[in-house]
């Protein structure tokens, strides 16, 4: 797979060298995944990145000659929600329309309306408790909707990934009711296949269940695990060295021989 031999590009190997100083063992270690992102802090001339400020600001771009238009900078993951609704005060006040006080800071996400107990759903379903565990911390109440689907198929309280772990019925329960339409869509709300294993152990039987709750050609299931896998070996490919790079390969060359002609080889 070419993107395996791409070497440890600067920051990465930076990173690696960096946590080393406190955790040398990091050297050896198998790198799981690698994650990064972009702060879009506000502008300033002279001052380095790290005394940026990480205030935000809306923009209203009609002294620009651009009436109507609007930019939302700066800021960070914490500030997000209340940068939103100070967007949306900006909005409702242009188009002039009564409007009820901001309710954001005080409803709930979905799922969060209630508490449920992780033991008792455990115990009631006959599932491992750290499966209950994370079914409640990614799901909430609505983990309340799986666990009706595991009373009425107990065959759904199968582990698909053990690693998270995610049952069969969290996999169909996202797919049914939350748009996940690909084997990453159901990585991103799960975490299915970002644990130790990397989805090796997992990704191709949750392709199998979104092509089966989707109506799709098991094919399709077994590309999308397979594109889900080297997806996820790309990303690492900035943090390993030789030796897992060569694991990694032979992994993937194993499974595309697995899967067979499903495999286009030009994906």
């Amino acid at each position: 797979m070419r993107v395996l031999a791409i070497p440890r590009c600067s920051l990465g190997r930076y990173l690696v060298e960096g946590v080393a100083n406190v955790f040398p063992a990091v050297k050896s270690a198998r790198a799981i995944g690698t994650t990064a992102g972009v702060r879009p802090t506000l502008y300033a001339y002279g001052p380095g990145e790290d005394a940026l400020s990480r205030d935000h600001r809306v923009v209203d771009h009609a002294k620009d000659g651009a009436p109507g238009l609007f930019s939302m900078i700066g800021g960070k993951l914490a500030s997000y929600r209340i940068f939103a609704e100070q967007m949306t005060d900006v909005l409702v006040a242009r188009q002039k329309r009564a409007a009820p006080p901001c309710r954001t800071h005080i409803t709930p996400l979905p799922g969060g309306e209630r508490m449920v107990s992780r033991r008792a759903l455990a115990e009631r379903l006959g599932i491992d408790a750290i499966a209950a565990a994370r079914l409640v911390y990614r799901h909430g109440a609505r983990s309340e909707l799986i666990a009706e689907r595991i009373a009425e198929r107990r065959a759904e309280a199968a582990v698909v990934c053990a690693c998270e772990p995610v049952l069969e019925a969290e996999v169909r329960h996202v797919i049914a009711h939350e748009w996940a339409a690909t084997v990453d869509d159901v990585a991103r709300r799960t975490r299915l296949g970002l644990g130790a294993c990397g989805g090796m152990r997992c990704a191709a039987r949750c392709g199998q269940i979104v092509a089966e709750e989707l109506r799709l050609a098991p094919r399709e299931g077994a590309r999308q695990a397979f594109r889900f896998l080297a997806r996820q070996a790309s990303t690492r490919a900035v943090a390993v060295g030789p030796a897992q790079a060569q694991q990694e390969a032979l992994g993937l060359a194993a499974l595309r021989a697995e899967l067979g002609p499903v495999i286009d080889e030009s994906e």
